[in-house]
């Protein structure tokens, strides 16, 4: 009788979400060369946000201090280094490719003109001798913009992908002889005195089999696990709990990191991606192979499992 919580990538399944997602609107088949899941995803997106800040903070702040412009509180470089962010969010949402295709499809017109305006910004930022001011309201207008568009498009993904898997997961457990009926991202599958039921949530599955006795339910789990990787799923556990369900739900985190212009965060962002070990653009592309995502994703979860450790023992 345990409660697990499983994190789940989509794997070859990331080809129906897009589907799913984009055949209201368009029509065909959607090629997605490597689709990164809610958590993948979130990770990406941070990886790649740092990289392209640190390049574009080189490439246009002015007037150091000292060794490092980013303890300048002159305002013409803070407005630079927004704008800087501001650029460095839409690139890397563009290099998400699951997330730029559905952003592109849902919000087409309105990241045209936002792309119009980050082009005119870019173009301000390249001649040093143009009003900073004007820099920052073009910073300022866009990047709530983007912030709604990536918000908006990295729920959607991660709810079709909680859809599909809920859906997976009734299947499975109907073909182990349940009856199983599915209600949201929810479902029972009940056998006799005995039940199966899950929850999927950003990026994770939450299955209870508290009512079987002993551990009789990990046989049944690992039957189910292994259902869900033949149909193309990734799966890790997080932990298991022989303790009631938690309540509440998991909250997706902002794919987005906010502006900081200074302060020991910021500082330690530019000192890890100082010029003597920074990556280049070819390493930027090569971030998003299969084997530096495994090992980020490995180091998330590693993270999560000690802070559910910590819970516990609280």
């Amino acid at each position: 009788m345990s409660i697990f919580s499983i994190v789940m990538a989509i794997g070859d399944l990331g080809k129906h979400v897009i589907d799913s997602i984009l055949e209201e609107k368009d029509e065909g088949e959607h090629e997605v060369e490597k689709y990164l899941a809610t958590n993948e995803r979130e990770i990406a997106l941070r990886d790649l946000y740092t990289k392209n800040l640190a390049r574009l903070e080189d490439k246009y702040l002015m007037k150091a201090a000292g060794n490092d412009p980013i303890l300048s509180h002159d305002p013409e470089n803070i407005h630079r280094l927004h704008a800087a962010h501001v650029l460095s969010l839409a690139e890397s949402m563009s290099q998400v490719e699951p997330m730029a295709l559905v952003a592109k499809n849902r919000y087409g017109d309105q990241l045209e003109k936002t792309h119009s305006l980050l082009t005119e910004m870019e173009c301000r930022l390249r001649n040093t001798a143009c009003n900073s001011d004007v820099i920052h309201k073009l910073a300022v207008h866009c990047e709530p913009r983007l912030r709604r568009i990536a918000t908006e498009t990295h729920a959607l993904l991660a709810d079709t992908e909680d859809m599909i898997a809920i859906k997976t997961i009734a299947e499975a457990v109907d073909g182990l002889g349940y009856n199983a009926r599915t209600a949201g991202k929810e479902m029972m599958g009940s056998k006799g005195r005995i039940s199966v039921r899950a929850r999927a949530e950003g990026g994770r599955i939450v299955l209870d089999t508290t009512s079987f006795p002993g551990i009789s339910c990990h046989g049944e789990v690992l039957k189910i696990e292994a259902l869900l990787e033949r149909e193309g799923f990734i799966l890790k556990r997080a932990y298991e709990d022989s303790m009631k369900p938690r309540n509440g739900k998991v909250k997706l985190n902002d794919p987005l990191p906010l502006f900081v212009h200074a302060g020991h965060e910021r500082d330690s962002v530019r000192h890890a991606h100082s010029s003597k070990g920074r990556k280049t653009s070819r390493d930027i592309h090569q971030c998003l192979t299969s084997k530096n995502l495994k090992l980020l994703l490995q180091d998330r979860m590693s993270k999560t499992n000690q802070n559910l450790v910590r819970e516990k023992t609280r």
